[in-house]
């Protein structure tokens, strides 16, 4: 987890790493927060930058993948220039996952 004294070196080149992968510097606010409102305002950001690259058709909602203890390993998302893109992973999405869990969205 990162701190947030960035006067600390390390906290200065973890920051500049994660500002190089988003493009921007409002990734800053973001890692300020805590819990599901950093998650979601880092989500929320790296969907936004895609679109601005043309890839303006997306699913709505993301899968959180998680581990088979269930701790969280990561967010599939889908990202398109095609409109036919995000009706497939939507139904992808609608599926039950791989316990037989269906979706709650």
């Amino acid at each position: 987890m990162m701190r947030q004294e960035t006067n600390c070196p390390e906290n200065r080149g973890k920051l500049t790493k994660v500002v190089r992968y988003f493009g921007t510097k409002e990734c800053e606010q973001f890692l300020k927060l805590s819990g599901s409102s950093k998650v979601r305002g880092l989500l929320d950001l790296y969907k936004t930058r895609l679109s601005d690259l043309g890839y303006v058709h997306q699913p709505r909602h993301e899968r959180l993948v998680k581990t088979n203890a269930n701790r969280r390993l990561y967010y599939l998302l889908l990202a398109s220039k095609s409109d036919v893109a995000p009706k497939i992973m939507n139904w992808v999405f609608a599926q039950p996952d791989a316990r037989g869990q269906a979706p709650l969205f």
